[in-house]
């Protein structure tokens, strides 16, 4: 049985509303790996909405972000 198919899954509105989002969404790849993801896009994004990023450090701050999550997958 599929979980969309279960009668308490069905009658619960918050988790069809959750469940409908699935037609649009991507899933998140569910390794470890993803880990490395999160720290430097969260410094990249704090970073633009402190005003430390620029139009002239954009580059080397996305090239940091991808070094940093790339070379932990080369371990």
């Amino acid at each position: 049985m599929a979980l969309q198919d279960n009668p308490t899954i069905a009658e619960d509105e918050a988790t069809c509303a959750l469940l409908a989002q699935t037609e649009y969404a991507t899933p998140q790849p569910s390794i470890s790996q993803i880990n490395e993801y999160w720290a430097p896009v969260a410094a990249l994004g704090e970073g633009i909405i402190n005003k430390e990023i620029t139009s002239d450090n954009i580059q080397s701050q996305l090239d940091a972000v991808v070094e940093a999550m790339t070379s932990k997958l080369a371990e």
